[in-house]
């Protein structure tokens, strides 16, 4: 009698892909569980079994945080492969901001519209990916000529996180100058005077005898 002893066509062996977001990261946005591995075994005996580094048992993964991820595949025969994955995610987008100081007021006197908010940002996407949406209607990132008030910021990258920032430009009060002059049954000194701005010298004071 002739036996003839067969073997499988080809070896067990894996292929997969980790699905990429924008940046070539595995989640969407920093802390985000949208991951997800797509496995393809190829060769060997069907059926298959999976068993994966965080237990799941089946084929392909979803809603996974960044990590590592280990999968062993046997087929019918007990041949057995294995592969990892890595689920890499973007830095935390942060929004941090500078403004005008001037004496601790965000405008220099009052009624002024010189105040300026400098921003800075990082993680998510990028530099160079960013989008900016301000309460004021501006849609890039520095802004200036600014009047006393509450400016805030929204920043997007290209998987949509997004971070925001609020920003108090402050005023100081009105600089105003009392007087009272002597009054000698109608004689005395009447006082011409102007309203000084903060650190500016005194000018245009004139006194005048009656």
């Amino acid at each position: 009698v002739t036996v003839t002893i067969t073997e499988p066509e080809f070896g067990l062996d894996l292929e997969g892909e980790v699905f990429s977001y924008q940046g070539e990261f595995g989640v969407s946005c920093f802390g985000e569980s949208d991951g997800s591995i797509e496995l393809n075994p190829i060769g060997g005996t069907t059926p298959y079994s999976y068993l994966w580094s965080n237990g799941d048992t089946i084929q392909d993964l979803d809603n996974l945080e960044a990590g590592e991820y280990s999968v062993v595949v046997t087929d019918a025969n007990l041949c057995q492969d294995s592969l990892t994955f890595t689920v890499s995610s973007p830095d935390l987008l942060v929004v941090a901001e500078t403004h005008s100081d001037y004496q601790t007021w965000g405008v220099e006197c009052n009624g002024d519209e010189n105040g300026f908010i400098n921003i800075d940002v990082a993680g998510g996407t990028g530099n160079g990916t960013y989008t900016y949406n301000w309460s004021s209607g501006q849609d890039f990132e520095d802004i200036n000529n600014l009047a006393p008030g509450n400016y805030t910021l929204v920043v997007t990258d290209l998987n949509l996180c997004a971070d925001s920032v609020t920003v108090t430009i402050t005023e100081p009060p009105l600089l105003e100058i009392s007087e009272t002059y002597s009054d000698y049954n109608g004689e005395g000194v009447s006082v011409s005077y102007t309203h000084l701005r903060a650190n500016e010298t005194r000018h245009d004071l004139v006194c005048r005898l009656l």
